[in-house]
């Protein structure tokens, strides 16, 4: 009560400014009598000192507490990240990822859910319909540095297995600059993971086969690969998941299977699953 009346409205005033916490941010809501109230105050910066003060409101006016001070934690990666359609986003070593493969219908429920296993691109290589599992099959490399122009999975099964006539093209997801190239499969403001960001997850949880990668917060499918051919393998059984990093004539990738996970160098003709990163 205030005044001896009911209280009708209560809540806090937040501010940066210990001499003017009346001009911060107001929260408040509305109470029918007396008791407890929580708040919940968003949009506050992190690593940042507040102070606040409590106040309520009957018809016999305002009444406020002493202020108080606190400190804010350190902001989560996706801390008001707002998802691409069809995605939602999850936190996992430090990073924003995004919740399913690119193309998947849904995040997985399983690591053999078939709904959840989305494309399977050619390393470097935009998002043009070659990473359909159903897409044509095509003996014509690409020119030297250009995307394909077309959906089609180019096949290559002789050296140096490459979709591309430029096998010293590397520049692909990834521009010698740093910055992500317009072939990058994700959505705007993501990116395909470096495999340092691979090796991180796995150091982060600590995997030590498919099953922990399925039981983290990721929940990678094992959607299997494309071979050199175009032949569709190992779906429910392995993960094959590309990363932006290459090494010699190879693309970098996370590989894991009932017994194992590793990374290593694989043929860039080879179609694995993508799951995005924020930039």
């Amino acid at each position: 009560r205030h005044g001896g009346k009911l209280v009708s409205e209560a809540g806090v005033f937040i501010s940066r400014d210990i001499d003017n916490i009346s001009g911060g941010d107001k929260f408040s809501i509305e109470i029918g009598g007396v008791g407890r109230y929580d708040v919940i105050a968003g949009g506050l910066d992190p690593e940042t000192e507040y102070v606040y003060a409590a106040w309520a409101k009957s018809s016999a006016g305002n009444s406020f507490s002493e202020p108080a001070f606190f400190t804010t934690t350190s902001g989560g990666p996706c801390d008001g990240v707002n998802p691409p359609a069809g995605y939602d986003v999850v936190e996992y070593a430090g990073r924003c990822w995004l919740d399913r493969n690119i193309g998947a219908a849904r995040r997985a429920v399983s690591a053999k859910d078939a709904s959840s296993f989305g494309g399977l691109f050619q390393w470097g290589r935009e998002r043009d319909g070659h990473q359909n599992i159903s897409s044509s099959l095509t003996p014509v490399l690409s020119p030297p540095g250009e995307q394909p122009g077309h959906g089609d999975y180019i096949v290559k099964y002789t050296y140096p297995f490459d979709w591309s006539s430029d096998n010293g093209w590397t520049a692909r997801w990834l521009l010698g600059s740093g910055s992500v190239s317009a072939a990058d499969p994700c959505p705007d403001g993501w990116r395909v993971p470096a495999i340092e960001e691979w090796q991180s997850a796995m150091d982060h949880g600590e995997w030590g086969d498919g099953a922990d990668a399925f039981g983290s917060v990721l929940r990678l499918p094992s959607a299997g690969k494309r071979d050199d051919k175009g032949v569709l393998y190992d779906q429910g059984s392995r993960g094959y998941y590309w990363s932006s990093s290459h090494q010699n004539i190879f693309g970098k990738a996370l590989l894991f299977y009932d017994e194992g996970i590793f990374t290593g160098n694989y043929y860039r003709v080879g179609g694995m699953s993508v799951r995005c990163i924020r930039e």
